[in-house]
Formats: structure tokens, C-alpha cells, sequence
């Protein structure tokens, strides 16, 4: 999927919101019955905060391993000590995407989360494998999400797995089939007075296969 951004988009600091989402994976409509956005099974590439790079999460439920909103932040332990960080981005390299680095920031030269760029197209693949299904989830799944600036080659921002996506009640036979491209800011208060800030979407594909990343448009001669 290709997305572009204004720069009010990912500047402006909107009140009462915990960043926008980018793009939900939801359960597919069923003869006699309609899915919205909201699904046990949901996968949702939602935004940090309002820090500018997004993260994941899972099912808008939860289920027997875990609960509603299921963040894919991974703990940073000390030998056998509680948490004492999390890795927002866990596939980032060298200095990391970590929660820690609020104080300072969480991009290049302190941090290496993967951010947004406005004012150009970004790319986005988002990669789920479901495992079989065990009572209210789908066991041992994977899930992966990919970035890429405009004219560059996709950089690993999240893996996620081996891990039990919520799936709902068996009964139900929720599966992936619809696809959601918002910038929805939950809890946004519409009475604020702000720039106007616009996304744009080109080219979503479905596939089975990797989808490769866009060829680099050629540069004209002047």
C-alpha cells in the first residue's frame, strides 16, 4: 500500500487523541451479517501516540491469551527482572525504537524508529500468516510490518510471533476479509480548531505472495 502524508498530518498535536490509525485488517463480511471495524480479529497499524511512527495491535476484544487492544511492544528484561523497557518497533536495528528514549527522542541520532515522511509516497506492507484456530484464537501466527520512503527499498520495522491472534467465537468463523484505510483519530475533539491535514492512498494489493517493493520512478533530465 502506497501513502502519502501532509505535514499537518503528522505535526499537529490534536487534543484528547492517542495518535491516528493507518490502516485496520478486519473480519470480512458473512451472508446475513456485516463486520465493522471494530473485530476480535482486527490487526491495526495505529500511530505512537502522537509521536509520528506507528506501531501494531491486536483485536478490539482480546481472548484467552490476551487482552483487548493487545499492543506488539516488546519487553526489554535484565536476566529474570521485571520489564525495565519495551521496544515499540521491535525490528528496528542499531539503537532501537524504544519507550525509553521519550525523554530524549525516538528518532536518528538517539533513537531509530521508522517514521513518517510528508510530502511524499510512503510504502507499507503489512504481512499476516494465521496458524490454526484454538477455541477463540488463531495459534502460532505471525505478523510483520514493513516501511519504505518514496524511491527507497522496504525496511523490517515490527516482527511479531510466534503469537495467538484473537479470533472471536469459534461459532463465528471470523477470517481476514476487509480492509480499512483511515486516518481516524479516536476520541479526537471535533470542536478544536486546527490545521487542515489530508492522506492519500494508491495501489493496495492483496496478495498470497511478498509483494515487491514499487520500482524507483526515473529522475527527468532538465
Amino acid at each position: 500500500m502506497a501513502t502519502a502524508f501532509t505535514k499537518q498530518l503528522i505535526t499537529t498535536q490534536y487534543r484528547g487523541v492517542a495518535g491516528f490509525k493507518l490502516l485496520i485488517v478486519g473480519t470480512g463480511d458473512q451472508p446475513g451479517k456485516r463486520y465493522y471495524s471494530c473485530t476480535a480479529l482486527e490487526v491495526v497499524v495505529n500511530t505512537y501516540y502522537q509521536t509520528g511512527f506507528p506501531i501494531l495491535y491486536n483485536s478490539c476484544s482480546g481472548s484467552t491469551s490476551h487482552g483487548l487492544y493487545d499492543l506488539f511492544q516488546e519487553p526489554v528484561r535484565v536476566g529474570g527482572a521485571p520489564p525495565v523497557d519495551f521496544k515499540l518497533q521491535n525490528a528496528r536495528p542499531a539503537s532501537g525504537c524504544l519507550y525509553s528514549q521519550e525523554t530524549s527522542s525516538y528518532f536518528s541520532p538517539n533513537g531509530n524508529c521508522f517514521r513518517y515522511y510528508p510530502d511524499e509516497w510512503m510504502t507499507f506492507r503489512l504481512r499476516t500468516k494465521a496458524g490454526p484456530r484454538v477455541k477463540d484464537e488463531l495459534t502460532n501466527s505471525f505478523v510483520g510490518l514493513w516501511m519504505a520512503r518514496e524511491n527507497r527499498p522496504s525496511e523490517l520495522v515490527i516482527e511479531w510471533g510466534p503469537y495467538n491472534l484473537s479470533a472471536g467465537n469459534p461459532p463465528e468463523n471470523q477470517r481476514f476479509g476487509k480492509v480499512w484505510l483511515l486516518p481516524y483519530n479516536t476520541g479526537k475533539d471535533p470542536s478544536e480548531a486546527h490545521p487542515v491535514a489530508y492522506t492519500w492512498y494508491d495501489e493496495l494489493i492483496i496478495s498470497r505472495a511478498r509483494i515487491p517493493d514499487p520500482r524507483p520512478v526515473p529522475q527527468q533530465r532538465q
